[in-house]
């Protein structure tokens, strides 16, 4: 699991550059300059969920995903990436441990 930011807010650099693009490359799919680029990733926790929804389609990936590190993704991503038969078997695990409750 990854560890909270100290800043508080989504991983927008860690998951740009995992993609392998530039800030450059970011900013022409946003229609922004570079420098905006740098902005909004220096101050990732106040920015807008408007803006943050265009940053991961830039991507390619879901909003929620830009608050884990790309190494270490979300558990929903983990399972959305699981074959067919990992994903029943954790369904019927969860469902199992949710009655003993």
């Amino acid at each position: 699991m990854s560890a909270p930011k100290a800043d508080g807010g989504p991983y927008l650099r860690e998951n740009r550059e995992a993609k392998g693009m530039t800030a450059a490359q970011m900013a022409e799919k946003l229609g922004i300059e570079r420098e905006s680029v740098y902005r909004l990733e220096a101050k990732a926790d106040g920015v807008a969920a408007a803006k943050q929804k265009a940053y991961a389609k830039a991507l390619g990936i879901e909003p929620r995903d830009l608050w884990h590190r790309p190494d270490s993704p979300s558990l929903d991503r983990r399972m959305a990436d699981a074959p067919p038969e990992v994903q029943e078997s954790i369904r019927v695990l969860l469902n199992e441990l949710l009655k003993k409750q």
